[in-house]
């Protein structure tokens, strides 16, 4: 088909590692993979870093953890799209997951200066070559301007130590 014309390239969006490896194996078929990946995630680095290895572009997905790195984003419905987050969050044993481990993170990212919390953990994926791209979901303009303007940002060694130091204590898996 790609032959043919009918598509320039192929991407695939999985949360499951047999499928990232299935991905990096068959390079001729698949030219981007997205994938979940946050600070909360990075786990998921030595597999990101083999697909970029291989020559397939990566791009991560729910990099602030679906809402959960953020104080306050989860829990408040102000508008019908926040029940629809809420929802997500807690229903699907990832945003389950993701809620229980990470207020050790969020209490990292919101500690590091001159960053909104959300900055920090765009600009710490960002901050890892083998990612090409983060992909934001977001109902409100003013957090389209706060993520946009991480991707300009860099964040200090001192900080993404911290995120590590965190990430590391919290010795739980969230990728499967």
């Amino acid at each position: 088909m790609k032959e043919w014309g009918m598509y320039r390239h192929l991407g695939i969006n999985t949360h499951r590692e047999a499928d990232m490896q299935f991905v990096a194996d068959h390079r001729e078929l698949f030219d981007v993979l997205l994938l979940d990946v946050n600070v909360c995630q990075l786990d998921r680095l030595p597999m990101i870093e083999k697909l970029h290895a291989t020559g397939i572009g990566v791009l991560a997905g729910t990099v602030l953890g679906q809402g959960h790195l953020i104080k306050g984003k989860i829990g408040r419905i102000r508008t019908f799209a926040d029940v629809w987050y809420l929802a997500r969050a807690v229903l699907r044993e990832e945003g389950r997951n993701l809620a229980k481990y990470s207020s050790a993170m969020r209490e990292t990212l919101s500690s590091i200066p001159g960053m909104t919390p959300a900055q920090a953990a765009i600009s710490f994926v960002l901050g890892h070559s083998p990612v090409a791209a983060c992909v934001v979901g977001t109902t409100q303009i003013s957090n389209l301007r706060e993520v946009l303007s991480a991707t300009s940002e860099c964040l200090p060694a001192q900080s993404a130590a911290a995120i590590w130091r965190t990430f590391e204590a919290q010795r739980v898996t969230l990728s499967k």
